[in-house]
This record gives C-alpha cells, structure tokens and sequence, in this order.
C-alpha cells in the first residue's frame, strides 16, 4: 500500500532556512526594539542550527511587554545591545531564505528597522531571499495565534508560548505539517515565497504602516490626515510632512514623504 499524498510530502529545501522569532518592547516598528531573537537555521540535509541571545534595547521594556514574554530590564541589563550582534547575526543569516509567524507584518519590518539603525546594510529584496510566513499559509488554508496553529496541525499544545527559540521551533512544526496536510501548497522555497507574497498582497507602502496602498498611491493610515491621500497632504500641509522628517519613523517612510514633498514642489515650479 503506498503512502498518503500528505504523509509523502515535505519540505524541499535548496538552500538553508532560518525559522526566526522576536520578543519586543512593543509593537510599534518604528520606536519599539528587540530583547530577544531566536533562530532555527534548517539545512538541505536536515541538520539544524540555533542562534538565541537575550538584547538590551536600550530602552525600558514596558510592563505590559514583560506580562507577554516574561523578560524583565534586570534580566537584559549586562546583555549585549542589538549593534554588538548584528554582524555574528548577519553572518549567520546568510545565504538563508526566512521563515517564522507573522513576520511579513511585523518581525521582518522590525529587524530591518534594527539593522538599518545598528549601521549595517543587508540585502532586503525578493530576489535575494524567500520570505515564507507560516501565518500567512494558516490563514489563508484555515483562517487563526501560534498556539491554535500547533493545536491544530501538530495535535499538541505549545505550552512554552512566547519563548523565543521554543516558538521558532514551532513554528517549523507547523510548516513542515502544513506542506504534509495541503496536496497543493507548494513544498519549496521559491514556491511557498511566491504563495505568502501573492496570498496577501501588501497594503502597506512602508514598513512603519503610516501609508496604505490605494489606486497606486499612497494614502494615510494613521494621523490626523488617516484616508486622506499622501499628495493632497503634501499640497495642503506640508508642515505634517515636514514634521514627520524630524521623528523616529523608518527610513522607508521617511523616503516616501520626502518623495511626496518633492513631486508638490516640482508642480508648484511649473
């Protein structure tokens, strides 16, 4: 009798992939920070290896961030800041396609906004690596936390939520389960890229979630100018923009503001 479809499948892996976690001070990209960061690096030949470190932020990790992941100032204090890591981590990272829950909104946008301001320049771009969101794949094949995701795949319960290394772990769990339980969910990287990128189409123009996308222009997602589009602003209160120049956004941001600035000023002259 040969084997089930589902219980033939696995993951077709052409290059290592890093399965990643952050616990965070927060949820805001542009102002909140790391305090730790795992990473599950999964060979071609099965063989895995682990990167896990606790971060200073440098900032004081709110309570309400504390009561999520359990990591406390004190236990941060005399650990090493995301600058004194991120080039062990880059070196590490390389050559890997990306993997973890729910980092195309919020982890990956997160740890580039790090490495951009620890001075470093990594290669972001869909040709230089395969992003696979594991939330992404669950929503889209059941529509649901990580936690639901191993009940449901792996018929378990992830008891060691929100610990960093523990939650990279599951998180391979749930994918490899996933590509094992959809016949028609592709089983390699360029493909399961290729499937969260287009299963969601990104709303957002930038990584700090200040502009949807809407007609192929930009439009306010939050602010006193929220639904109003970006170069009606750029017209009509230019001082906003400006404003938004001196704070700490994303750069990517900040390009699409200075963007929107020069494209009223260059009508303005004609």
């Amino acid at each position: 009798m040969g084997a089930s479809p589902q219980s033939a499948r696995s993951l077709n892996l052409a290059r290592p992939l890093a399965f990643f976690d952050l616990e965070t001070t927060g949820t805001e990209v542009a102002t909140d920070r790391i305090v730790e960061i795992a990473v599950l690096k999964l060979m071609p030949d099965g063989t895995e290896h682990t990167f896990c470190t606790l971060v200073n932020p440098g900032i004081p990790i709110p309570s309400a961030a504390t009561d999520v992941h359990g990591i406390s100032d004190d236990e941060v204090r005399e650990k090493p800041t995301f600058g004194q890591i991120a080039a062990d981590l880059a070196l590490f990272l390389t050559g890997c396609d990306l993997a973890g829950f729910n980092v195309m909104r919020f982890d990956l946008p997160l740890l580039k906004a790090e490495v951009e301001r620890a001075g470093l320049t990594w290669r972001w771009s869909d040709e230089a690596y395969k992003v696979i969101d594991v939330h992404v794949v669950y929503q889209e094949k059941e529509r649901r936390d990580l936690v639901s995701a191993v009940k449901f795949y792996c018929g378990e319960e992830h008891h060691d939520s929100h610990s960093a290394l523990a939650d990279a772990r599951a998180t391979r769990r749930v994918l490899e389960a996933q590509v094992r339980r959809y016949a028609d969910l592709p089983n390699t990287i360029e493909g399961l890229g290729t499937f969260c990128r287009d299963a969601r189409p990104n709303r957002f123009a930038d990584s700090g979630y200040w502009f949807l996308v809407e007609h192929g222009l930009p439009v306010f997602n939050k602010s006193k100018h929220k639904g109003e589009p970006l170069l009606e602003v750029a017209k009509s209160d230019p001082s906003f923009l400006n404003w938004m120049l001196t704070k700490d956004i994303p750069d990517d941001t900040k390009k699409i503001v200075r963007n929107a600035l020069f494209k009223t000023a260059s009508t303005s002259s004609n």
